[in-house]
């Protein structure tokens, strides 16, 4: 089978979509399939990636013509709405099922809109209409996918697609080993607005008379937020922004972290999370608990608000027991969600029942 997938690619991204349309182009073409990657507003020369890749900006005329050259008999497509319409038609015309991968939970909302908040409330009010017409006019794009993907049950359910199945994400174990003089509390991703990176830096602030350091790991993708380099060790000596890190190294400094505090307002399904699971580590929350897997499997605590954030931050940190309780359940829970082979074995069967025209039958998998 030859595979087209569509997203921008991790080498100028790193974010968890990119990350996973990277494991999942290398393992289908470790599994014997042609792939070739559409690397969205990609400006490379050259790749270092088992798979070919070929730079687009999805503008319809060259899409069309790049996929009438390229025969793929499926597009995998992971690149949230954008242009999702104008693709799918594309893929239509041409004959080949474009199936479609929730990388967030906007994916499935037919407005949704994100605008920074320092922003001129005229310009974000102008925006933010734009781009909620334009998210409508893509969401019509489901209308015409042959298949979708969902991460999570929220997702599952409210994808207006017939053909669909719930496939996790994989986990990608390879790590490099880190060491801190001190303990510490470790916060990964990308330094922007959606992430709520403050938030941490205010724990380490509220939790100063610890014997602990909060570690963030990150690319700094919002100039708004430079000042939180500023705020590493000079002027708040439990607090380090070590920089953006491979996923390799993200692991390896996961691995060696007391536990993991994830502050975003919204997600996909983080990787992030993933990553702290199956290295036997507790996560700590504000808002986001993909299908109640935390609290339910007691893998570390949803915190409601700021102030119970820093008082299970404090009790937690004194509980050497507990974290070994929560990390140890969160691992063992992982290794059934979020196995590489079985995923894949899902995913590559979906592809095929998507090609030959049929139905899923599938249902939400147990929890």
């Amino acid at each position: 089978m030859k595979i087209a997938i569509i997203n921008r690619h991790h080498s100028s991204t790193l974010g968890g979509s990119e990350l996973q349309a990277d494991l999942i182009g290398s393992e289908l073409v470790r599994y014997g399939h042609d792939v070739v990657y559409l690397a969205v507003g990609g400006r490379a020369k050259s790749y270092e990636s088992p798979y070919r890749v070929v730079n687009v900006d999805l503008w319809p005329p060259e899409l069309l013509e790049l996929l009438e050259r390229e025969k793929p008999d499926l597009v995998y497509w992971r690149h949230n709405k954008n242009l999702l319409l104008p693709t799918v038609v594309a893929a239509q015309w041409l004959g080949v099922p474009l199936v479609f991968s929730c990388a967030h939970d906007t994916d499935v909302q037919s407005l949704s809109s994100t605008i920074a908040t320092d922003s001129p409330i005229s310009f974000r009010r102008t925006k933010t209409l734009l781009q909620k017409t334009t998210n409508a006019v893509n969401y019509g794009g489901f209308q015409l996918v042959s298949g979708a993907v969902a991460q999570t049950g929220y997702q599952f359910q409210r994808l207006p697609v017939k053909n669909k199945v719930l496939i996790r994400n994989f986990y990608d174990p390879r790590a490099e080993p880190f060491s801190w003089p001190r303990r510490f509390i470790a916060w990964v991703g990308t330094v922007k607005q959606r992430k709520r990176p403050e938030i941490f830096v205010r724990l380490a602030t509220s939790c100063r008379d610890l014997n602990t350091d909060f570690l963030m790991v990150g690319g700094m993708s919002d100039p708004a937020y430079a000042w939180i380099a500023e705020e590493s060790s000079e002027y708040l000596p439990n607090f380090y922004y070590l920089g953006e890190r491979t996923p390799a190294q993200a692991n390896g400094i996961i691995g060696a972290a007391q536990f993991v505090v994830h502050t975003s307002d919204a997600e996909g399904f983080s990787n992030v999370l993933i990553q702290a699971w199956m290295n036997h580590k507790p996560t700590l929350t504000v808002s986001v608990d993909p299908d109640q897997l935390i609290e339910g499997y007691q893998m570390g605590r949803r915190c409601p608000d700021f102030g119970d954030l820093v008082q299970t931050t404090r009790e937690l940190s004194a509980d050497p027991d507990r974290i070994a309780l929560y990390g140890a359940n969160a691992r063992r829970k992982a290794e059934q969600l979020f196995d590489r082979e079985q995923n894949m074995n899902q995913l590559l069967s979906f592809f095929w029942q998507t090609l030959e025209g049929r139905q899923s039958q599938q249902v939400l998998p147990h929890r």
